[in-house]
């Protein structure tokens, strides 16, 4: 949270592959790489911001890092924003969900467009290391999401609608709260019938 993030473009490299190396002169220093762009020419450009296990409450804290350096540097125009069951399991209320994620938005909104992806509902049955998340709880973390989407101007991809109840034999999800790369291209068909 105290380092700056830096954000490095390369221009006019061969059409081939590149290794990039990572390297410290100060012992004890950690480097965090949020993202890699590759792409040629004008198009779509897509960056990742994510850590496993990460919580809203760490996000707009900055645990991490500031959330809002990263949109400043790469200033989006649209930001997907899908955080939720990592909350619900580690025990804050829906209510307190909300005002992590109201400044979160806000800080999404400063450079762009922002769509709240609302997660799909997970396994109602603890999936070791995952805990349960009963429906009462997850019923009152999609209420909140939509409530504050509409509040915030925000366009909101229910993947919890798409997906409909977990189901393990669906395909789309190997645990209870990752997808499966079938179930991936699901959100990414959904997101991309949304803003298209």
């Amino acid at each position: 949270p105290t380092s700056t993030l830096k954000k490095f473009s390369y221009t006019g490299l061969a059409n081939t592959t590149h290794t990039v190396a990572i390297t410290t002169t100060v012992a004890g220093q950690q480097h965090f790489v949020v993202g890699v762009d590759v792409h040629s020419g004008d198009g779509l450009s897509v960056s990742n911001l994510g850590v496993a296990g990460s919580n809203v409450s760490q996000w707009a804290a900055g645990t991490y890092y500031l959330l809002a350096e990263p949109i400043r540097k790469l200033a989006p125009a649209l930001t997907f924003i899908q955080c939720q069951v990592n909350d619900a399991t580690s025990g804050y209320t829906a209510a307190q969900w909300t005002t992590w994620m109201d400044a979160i938005i806000d800080t999404a909104k400063a450079s762009g467009e922002c769509v709240l992806i609302v997660d799909p509902t997970p396994n109602p049955v603890a999936v070791s290391p995952y805990p349960a998340i009963s429906n009462a709880t997850w019923t009152s973390y999609r209420q909140a999401a939509l409530d504050l989407a509409d509040a915030k101007g925000c366009m909101v991809l229910d993947m919890s609608q798409i997906y409909g109840p977990y189901s393990t034999t669906s395909g789309w999800m190997f645990d209870s709260v990752h997808p499966t790369v079938v179930g991936a291209e699901v959100i990414a068909r959904a997101a991309a019938d949304l803003i298209l």
